[in-house]
């Protein structure tokens, strides 16, 4: 079994105090014996906050480590609830959206718990439809399957199932700042060079859909929505994206971007 599949599955066995503790401590050691991936994340921070960023790994890597920690737990009771409590900032947005015929495509990124925020809503009777491509590491996308089981989401890499989903009044959803071989969208607004996956905005743009932004953190022990009102273009999304961004750096997953080719 690979390494990614292993730590996942560790994680999700182990009582939620020990699983944040080990979570810290993979990311530590993954940062640690990485330097070009601290150099990604120093630089990603100047450019993001505008601040030099030595030193930030360490901040990144604790905070990262409790989010990961915290998502594995999607399903148990205990946080069932949590969700369930949610604060989120801008539903009226999403409600104004969807009334009649409304389409709504979900804008978000590697941010905070965003392995979660489908389940917010779902819980809410929200259909949901979440695009996810096919995880390179089969055995480590078989862990995931089993994490996103049963929460009421569908999770699909078709097209003409996101238009289904679409033209039924789903929420469809993508986190959009990937790495992945397929075709991404200029986002200067983020910082100079950066890409986004191109997919929702063309999705959109076919179904006459919304382009809604949302991102979700844990705030003071409250799991928290942020959703911003519809954009237009990537620039739009990069805009909004980065002024939320720098209040909380560390809780975006600052490697593994993409990046414009030359």
């Amino acid at each position: 079994m690979s390494v990614l599949a292993v730590s996942l599955r560790l994680l999700r066995a182990l009582p939620p105090g020990l699983a944040c503790a080990a979570s810290r401590s993979i990311v530590f050691s993954y940062l640690l014996v990485s330097p070009r991936v601290r150099r990604e994340i120093r630089r990603n921070h100047a450019r993001l906050t505008g601040k030099p960023g030595r030193g930030f790994w360490l901040r990144q890597a604790w905070c990262v480590g409790e989010n990961l920690a915290f998502m594995v737990r999607a399903g148990a009771p205990e946080l069932q609830k949590r969700l369930d409590n949610a604060c989120i900032d801008g539903e009226n947005v999403l409600e104004r959206n969807m009334l009649g015929d409304g389409k709504v495509v979900v804008l978000s990124l590697h941010y905070g718990v965003w392995e979660l925020l489908p389940a917010i809503f779902a819980r809410r009777g929200y259909p949901v439809c979440v695009g996810s491509g096919h995880q390179p590491d089969a055995q480590f996308g078989a862990e995931l399957g089993q994490l996103r089981s049963g929460q009421g989401i569908t999770f699909t890499s078709s097209i003409f199932e996101m238009r289904q989903a679409l033209a039924s009044r789903s929420l469809v959803g993508f986190v959009i700042d990937n790495t992945r071989l397929t075709q991404g969208e200029r986002c200067d607004a983020m910082w100079p060079g950066f890409e986004v996956l191109r997919t929702p905005f063309t999705l959109a743009r076919q179904s006459g859909a919304s382009l809604v932004p949302m991102l979700t953190r844990q705030d003071s022990g409250r799991v928290s929505v942020k959703i911003g009102e519809p954009v237009a273009t990537a620039e739009q999304f990069g805009a909004w994206a980065r002024r939320e961004l720098a209040q909380s750096p560390a809780d975006w997953v600052l490697w593994g971007k993409r990046e414009a080719r030359a």
